[in-house]
């Protein structure tokens, strides 16, 4: 199916938006522990790589995803500088660290998969064709 380009411009302004806002929030709750169990940093890299992985698979291409993962990327990096009050929200702990190197990992895996549909694809019509030409 072939997209006009205001769908996939409407797709692109989406997808750095939540980009933006997943890349926030896992910023914020990558800290948050209960009983010595990273609890915040779980969640926030499964619900960035679910993020990531929606959009991978529900748009066509990878320009989506790379857009949705550097803003993941983008809006950490800002968040992990010290603010004008001096406060730290990424400090520089092996939490942090974890979350910084996982999210970095999770957006070049989710951007560099390959596309396998296309493989499906030409081999049914690998298939199709060699039923086709076989004598009965």
């Amino acid at each position: 199916m072939e997209m006009t380009w205001p769908t996939r411009i409407m797709y692109w302004v989406l997808a750095l938006g939540l980009g933006a806002l997943f890349g926030a929030a896992g910023t914020i709750t990558h800290s948050i522990t209960l009983a010595g169990i990273p609890a915040g940093l779980i969640l926030s890299i499964i619900a960035v790589g679910a993020l990531l992985l929606a959009i991978r698979c529900f748009t066509p291409g990878r320009v989506a995803t790379a857009i949705c993962g550097i803003a993941m990327v983008a809006v950490t990096t800002i968040l992990s500088g010290v603010g004008p009050g001096g406060s730290v929200v990424v400090p520089d702990t092996l939490l942090g660290r974890i979350w910084l190197y996982a999210l970095a990992g999770i957006v070049l895996i989710a951007i560099s998969w390959p596309d396998f549909s296309k493989i499906r694809a030409a081999q049914a019509q690998a298939q199709a064709n060699a039923a086709a030409t076989q004598p009965e």
